[in-house]
């Protein structure tokens, strides 16, 4: 998603995940990641540590659907927690 919208010229401000393992593969693609990434679960974030922005985008885990992952649909486990 960043890529795509860096390309578009719009700049990243915020970027959150709750698993520790995608923080350290964003950090690894991102070396500014350490000024807007937020690890932690997104419902328990204040509002005010979220920037105002013109754009938010988000998604769900797409472990249970992705042909990568375990094809559980949405009801395996990472889907059914939202």
């Amino acid at each position: 998603m960043r890529m795509g919208l860096e390309l578009g010229g719009w700049e990243v401000l915020f970027a959150n995940d709750i698993c520790e393992q995608k923080k350290e593969m964003y950090c690894t693609n991102f070396p500014d990641a350490d000024e807007h990434f937020l690890l932690g679960d997104i419902h328990k974030i204040q509002a005010r540590e979220i920037p105002a922005v013109s754009l938010a985008t988000a998604s769900f885990p797409c472990n249970d659907l992705s042909l990568a992952g375990a094809r559980e649909g949405l009801n395996g486990e990472n889907s059914l927690r939202f």
